[in-house]
């Protein structure tokens, strides 16, 4: 990871991207501006590997976190209730929402409380 010039106190910086992996799911973390991290998921979010958003999501609690799940093709509410209890609650979490991610926050409940975006693009310009 770069250093980022004019960054001071408070702001984040990771020396290196940091990884998370299961055999199901892998997710990558990178600063993408001061204070805002990145986190990119791909592969499936279930009971199973929910524990690994759960470390990501923890280990980023200081800072404003852009979940990238663009890339998740299956979650069950296991994955929907990990987006309730550590991002929602703490209000700092963006979540770029894939067709699977979106029908289950929809069927779970959850939608209206988590700040979704269909683009990246779009979750970065709004952060």
């Amino acid at each position: 990871m770069t250093h980022v010039p004019g960054a001071g106190v408070g702001h984040c910086h990771l020396p290196q991207a940091r990884t998370w992996s299961d055999p199901a799911l892998h997710i990558a973390a990178r600063e993408v501006k001061p204070g805002v991290v990145l986190l990119a998921a791909h592969g499936e979010l279930d009971l199973q590997t929910s524990r690994l958003l759960t470390q990501a999501l923890l280990a980023h609690a200081s800072v404003q976190v852009i979940l990238d799940l663009a890339g998740i093709t299956f979650c069950d509410v296991a994955g929907a209730r990990v987006l309730e209890a550590v991002g929602v609650r703490q209000g700092y979490l963006a979540v770029v929402v894939s067709t699977a991610v979106r029908l289950v926050l929809d069927a779970t409940g959850i939608a209206p409380s988590v700040r979704q975006y269909a683009w990246l693009a779009h979750a970065l310009a709004e952060t």
